[in-house]
């Protein structure tokens, strides 16, 4: 065996022990997925989001601390009751799938268990799609849609609950240069609240972290 022989042989292993690790951390986050769905549902049905100082499931999810999205952490949890609850599919089955399949075929998974579960093993997402849309125009694609969030406070009710006039305030303070961010990243203040804000923005933050988390989490699940 020359040495260009043994280069490319070399090369070979390399490319399959990077193969094995991708596939391996591939398993190992649709695994924390399933984790994450028993755990959400679990905090959600008992409402450990009260033992933890929060107001709803909604405010603990979208805190700064978790950071999920309505829609990110109520389709896990969904997955996990349709998948392991209601239908008793194994790990092994959903580790092969992942997720983005399982939400895919989750609208027709139930007429045919064994025949959707293999299709999603074999084929891609998009040929899964096609298969999907040749159920006919009344299947849901978006079968994990998250319930209708809580109402975000008007933009004159400053996110403290003070009375009295209000004003846009830019968060955090260093997105602000100019006053240009897009609306995403500004919260309604009263004038004393604003100007407490600019002085200690950190010690601000941590106060009102309830406040302004749920604000902000509210007002960008409506896509405003």
């Amino acid at each position: 065996m020359n040495a260009e022989e043994q280069s490319v042989i070399e090369q070979g292993a390399i490319a399959h022990k990077n193969l094995e690790g991708i596939l391996a951390a591939k398993y190992n986050v649709v695994a924390n997925y399933l984790v994450l769905g028993l755990l959400f549902k679990e905090n959600r049905d008992e409402g450990l989001f009260k033992l933890l100082g929060y107001d709803s499931f909604e405010d603990f999810i979208g805190s700064p601390d978790v950071g999920f999205s309505r829609s990110k952490a109520y389709g896990l949890i969904r997955i996990r009751e349709l998948y392991k609850e209601k239908l008793g599919i194994d790990d092994k089955t959903l580790l092969e799938i992942g997720n983005a399949k399982l939400a895919l075929i989750a609208p027709v998974v139930e007429k045919d268990r064994e025949g959707w579960l293999d299709k999603a093993k074999h084929l891609s997402k998009s040929d899964l799609r096609l298969e999907i849309d040749g159920q006919g125009p009344g299947v849901n694609l978006s079968p994990f849609s998250p319930p209708p969030p809580v109402p975000a406070p008007l933009p004159n009710s400053c996110i403290n609950g003070c009375k009295g006039d209000t004003e846009k305030s830019h968060f955090p303070i260093t997105r602000g240069a100019g006053g240009q961010e897009v609306d995403d990243w500004w919260v309604p203040m009263c004038r004393g609240c604003h100007t407490e804000y600019h002085q200690s923005p950190k010690e601000w933050t941590w106060k009102y972290r309830k406040n302004w988390a749920r604000w902000f989490y509210s007002h960008l699940s409506r896509g405003e």
